[in-house]
């Protein structure tokens, strides 16, 4: 089982190079997972190395992280829904990954993001089923790791670096004549029963991990390892009690040269001691050591005549690997799609905090509005555009075919469908284009936030060509003059409406709450500021509601001949959001924030369903009859 692990050193530099220049398919929202939110890191065996690398990477940028293994996670599930969730395989398809993973979509986490070092794997096949995940897959040229991870690590290390902008150097990496020579002298010293102290700081964690699981998992020799000042606390006791056996390695970048040099100066000189050291600063020291710290296993392996690479496996190991203990730890029988809906609404961080009480308030509340939203006869349906019919990614783009279809069934039927969104004319122009022109007169659109509304088939609207109202331009212009640093911000003045994007999008959190705070200090008696998951709008609150599409709706229904009643759909339900007034109406759904009104304004998706999946998924749920259609959520 393996390969020679000499072998796969060879692959080394090929990897790094290609990894520091494989295409990086992230967009700006995909990257935000990285630095957006608290994190949890999952990862097994050797992946759990890179792990650790990706969170010292997120903890630089200021964003707490925590690598966990698959079994971690499962004990940190009520942690999981305020959280990121990030998943580090090789190969996508251990079995203590995928539990992960579907630990994880239950519990409603912000977001799910996978790194595989292969294509076409078993996670990504499990992850295209829920579309709050996204999955990267590469395929190294150096291939499958053998026993141990190598190649694989050294691609991890360097992706992620990239993706975090570290700038990588040129060339090769791995140890020179000189330090392959430090590197068997210090072997040779080792006894048969060596225990190896690791001491580490800062980017050379992750080393300091990975030295360690390779030393266990090969069987080449017992490991510690322990922070250079944590060493201090107590630590030190080891080296004194088993000094002939006992030895140190050092992990060193520029940044700890004095603090280890100061350390092992204190170190009683009979006791065998080796500096891994770089001359590289963050992210590519990290690289640089791991490299090196492989030919410290291949040269005890040596000595010990185990190869790393295939140091064989017993039954039982095979077994342990294998055991799926899903049924052991994770059985319990949990309405998962009830406690998120009740969750989201109690904005409790997990179940256990509701007291009997509240589980009971909250149950009675969720049951009887689903039994409301489906037993009423509705003959009208009245959606928000972006982050409803289409992702905030896809938002330039014509609805998914999907979409286009399911809208095109309601229509033909004679049914009404209102869209009301922060557009203008964009939103006429892109469903001309895609929708039944046969029956397109049953579309009604709300421009600027319901500002004006018309037929998509009215040409004449909206009319852009008339004076801003209100302190509209006023704020415009204080914008425009403005120094907001670090700021790539698109703003659109419309006659009813100030619109605000920021193009980097990474940074949107900080950015809207920066021109928040900067619009209220000024006071304005009549505007309303909205936000949505790209842009705040700043409209006219007498002018603009998305309400005000509602009677023209049901006109239309009137019309028809249809069902007056009329269900409304977005995501921003949550005040401020710019879904929360139209989410007020008494039927109601989210696809994903909702307010705190425990009549209405539900989120009843699947788990791992959100946005334009869990609007495909209420209206695919209509049953039809000529006058009205019901809903089966």
């Amino acid at each position: 089982m393996g390969k020679p692990f000499k072998s796969e050193l060879s692959f080394i530099n090929e990897t790094y190079d290609w990894a520091k220049s494989v295409e990086l398919k992230m967009t700006s929202a995909e990257m935000a997972v990285f630095v957006g939110a608290p994190t949890f890191v999952v990862g097994s065996g050797g992946s759990f190395s890179a792990c650790h690398m990706l969170s010292v990477l997120q903890q630089d940028r200021g964003i707490h992280s925590k690598p966990v293994t698959p079994l971690e996670l499962h004990y940190a599930s009520n942690a999981i829904r305020n959280s990121n969730i990030v998943f580090l395989s090789a190969s996508g398809k251990n079995s203590d990954i995928l539990f992960a993973y579907n630990t994880a979509i239950k519990h409603d986490p912000l977001s799910v993001l996978g790194i595989c070092m292969k294509t076409q794997s078993k996670l990504s096949q499990i992850a295209s089923r829920h579309p709050i995940s996204k999955i990267f897959e590469f395929e190294s040229p150096a291939g499958k790791d053998g026993f141990l991870a190598t190649n694989s690590l050294v691609a991890y290390f360097t992706l992620l670096s990239r993706f975090f902008g570290h700038s990588l150097r040129a060339g090769t990496l791995g140890p020179t004549e000189a330090i392959l020579d430090k590197i068997l002298k210090f072997v040779s010293q080792l006894d048969p029963d060596f225990t190896m102290l690791v001491l580490y700081a800062g980017w050379t964690q992750p080393v300091a991990i990975d030295i360690e699981s390779k030393f266990t998992e090969a069987g080449l020799g017992n490991v510690l390892f322990s922070d250079f000042r944590n060493f201090g606390h107590g630590r030190h006791n080891w080296l004194d009690k088993k000094k002939r056996q006992s030895a140190i390695v050092a992990l060193v970048t520029p940044e700890e040269t004095e603090l280890a040099k100061k350390t092992l100066s204190l170190v009683p000189e009979k006791i065998p001691k080796l500096i891994l050291s770089s001359e590289y600063s963050s992210a590519l020291s990290s690289i640089d050591i791991l490299i090196q710290s492989f030919y410290l296993a291949a040269a005890v392996g040596d000595k010990t005549g185990i190869d790393p690479g295939r140091p064989g496996v017993p039954g039982y190991g095979s077994k342990l690997y294998n055991l799926r203990y899903q049924s052991i730890v994770g059985n319990a029988k949990k309405d998962y799609n009830s406690i998120n809906a009740i969750l989201r609404k109690s904005g409790k961080p997990f179940f256990g905090d509701l007291s009997k009480n509240e589980r009971q308030f909250w149950q009675a509340k969720l049951n009887n509005f689903k039994k409301k939203i489906n037993s009423e006869r509705f003959g009208a349906v009245i959606l928000d555009y972006d982050g409803t019919l289409c992702s905030q990614e896809q938002r330039r783009k014509l609805p998914s075919a999907e979409v286009v279809q399911l809208i095109n069934s309601f229509i033909r039927r004679g049914f009404i469908v209102g869209i009301v969104t922060g557009r203008g004319k964009s939103i006429r122009t892109n469903l001309l284009e895609c929708l039944d022109n046969e029956f397109i007169d049953n579309v009604i659109i709300g421009y600027y936030n319901g500002a004006v509304i018309a037929p998509v088939t009215d040409s004449s609207q909206p009319n852009i060509n008339i004076e801003p109202k209100g302190p509209l331009k006023e704020i415009y212009e204080m914008l425009k003059t403005s120094d907001f640093p670090d700021m790539s911000l698109d703003i659109s003045l419309r006659p009813w409406q100030l619109t605000i994007e920021d193009n980097s999008q990474a940074q949107w959190e900080m950015v809207k709450s920066r021109i928040i705070e900067f619009i209220n200090k000024f006071d304005y008696n009549d505007i309303r500021i909205m936000e949505s998951g790209h842009s705040i709008d700043i409209i006219i609150k007498s002018e603009a509601s998305k309400l005000n599409i509602i009677a023209h709706c049901v006109e239309k229904c009137r019309t028809r001949g249809v069902s007056e009643r009329f269900v409304c759909i977005g995501d921003k339900g949550k005040f401020p959001g710019n879904d929360y007034e139209l989410l007020a109406s008494e039927y109601s759904l989210s696809v994903d924030e909702v307010s705190s009104d425990p009549d209405t304004c539900w989120n009843l998706a699947d788990f791992g369903n959100r946005g334009v999946s869990a609007f495909l998924q209420y209206l695919n749920s209509a049953i039809f009859t000529e006058s009205y259609f019901n809903l089966s959520i």
